[in-house]
């Protein structure tokens, strides 16, 4: 879900812009472009964590030879949340101003579903 947050978002926005400012009232686009931006500041903060780690003479990598990274189960774990956070709080915004459209494609209803599943997946997580 992190990976396609980072891909879904610059594909919407790299259409022309009327175009865009059409699509921007989408929930599945206002989706995308919520959920890249949660974990474009999720990731900000855990790198940030990993800069105080080394600062403290803490390596990133705890154990020789291994690939176990703190700073990153750090941020698979916070993910889910910040990801359901940021698309219901965008969702929300369309739908009280009354701006918010249905998708009109299939790109548009990609993100929808993308959407759904980010909304989702912190409570199936929990189930887990």
């Amino acid at each position: 879900m992190i990976l396609w947050s980072y891909a879904l978002a610059p594909i919407a926005i790299l259409s022309n812009r009327r175009r865009l400012r059409r699509a921007g009232r989408s929930y599945g686009v206002a989706s995308a472009i919520g959920a890249f931006l949660g974990v474009a500041f999720l990731s900000v903060e855990v790198l940030s964590s990993a800069v105080s780690r080394t600062s403290r003479g803490r390596p990133i990598f705890p154990s020789a030879g291994s690939y176990h990274c703190p700073s990153a189960w750090e941020l698979l774990d916070v993910a889910p949340t910040g990801l359901g956070v940021a698309v219901a709080s965008s969702w929300a915004i369309l739908a009280v101003s009354g701006a918010g459209r249905r998708p009109s494609d299939w790109f548009e209803g990609l993100c929808l579903i993308f959407g759904l599943a980010c909304i989702v997946w912190p409570f199936g997580r929990a189930f887990l």
